[in-house]
């Protein structure tokens, strides 16, 4: 359902609005959870409407264009469906209790539906940035470190240089420093954009450093874009999600590197290799 604010006023203007208008409140109806990160345009071209009926529909409800109806959309929804709820959710939809099944189900489907989202060409370019890059600076918040960690380590074996920065405050602003032209930052974001975004992106623009961010849809609604997106959904907001989407779009980045680097991250893992044995630290 929408936001029950703005589907009360919905309500109060049913009889003012037109067909084009019902054809919009029908397309958001239909998939909030999506609807969410789509722009005014966007719904429009679902709607097979022009893009001034959706700025019209967010006017009558009080709104002063579409992007701050979306806004309101998708604050409801963050509001609303809390961890708590999504895990409630999840529980309640796994068929007989299967919880195996039910995950495994929709991650299986989430990834599929990643090649609609990133392909080659675009892990071509981000690959590019890294391997070029002076030093490359790996920043996530919350459950996203994991993927911050992850990344740094396989980077790291390559022999690429690679730092993990996936900090807050003044550690992170000490950490931030040495950013500087010619490097690029790596960024994760998942359903909101974390708050230190900003001000990352806004330094790296600063220092003429690049950047990159692997997110979830949410990454087409930053006000404040990276020079790169690769970004795909992980499934239903609405209920628990795991890491697998941009896990896989982290790895796929690496091996992309690798595949264009000359051999340099081949020559780096067999040195890690040697180093390894040389310190007796075998697997």
């Amino acid at each position: 359902m929408l936001a029950t604010a703005i589907a009360n006023l919905l309500e109060q203007h049913r009889d003012q609005l037109t067909e084009n208008e019902q054809r919009l409140v029908q397309v958001l109806s239909a998939d909030p959870g999506g609807a969410i990160f789509l722009s005014g345009r966007e719904v429009a071209q679902r709607a097979g409407v022009h893009e001034s009926s959706a700025v019209r529909l967010a006017q009558k409800l009080g709104f002063n264009g579409y992007p701050a109806l979306r806004r309101a959309l998708r604050d409801h929804q963050q509001a609303v469906a809390g961890p708590s709820l999504r895990v409630a959710r999840t529980l309640a939809a796994a068929p007989g209790g299967d919880i195996w099944r039910t995950l495994l189900g929709r991650d299986v489907e989430s990834l599929l539906a990643c090649e609609s989202h990133v392909d080659q060409a675009q892990l071509d370019r981000a690959a590019a940035m890294l391997a070029d890059a002076r030093q490359i600076h790996i920043w996530a918040a919350g459950n996203a470190k994991v993927l911050a960690d992850l990344l740094d380590r396989r980077l790291r074996s390559a022999g690429l240089p690679a730092r993990n920065i996936a900090h807050e405050g003044r550690e992170l602003a000490e950490r931030l420093i040495t950013l500087a032209k010619g490097d690029v930052v790596v960024a994760f974001a998942f359903r909101r954009a974390p708050r230190a975004l900003t001000p990352i992106f806004a330094h790296a623009r600063a220092v003429k450093a690049k950047t990159l961010l692997i997110a979830d849809m949410v990454g087409h609604t930053l006000t404040d874009r990276p020079d790169h997106l690769l970004a795909a959904p992980r499934g239903d907001d609405e209920k628990f999600l795991t890491l697998s989407v941009p896990m896989l779009i982290a790895n796929a980045l690496v091996l992309t590197v690798a595949q264009r680097d000359h051999g340099r991250s081949i020559a780096g893992l067999q040195t890690l290799e040697q180093l390894r044995r040389d310190l007796g630290a075998v697997d």
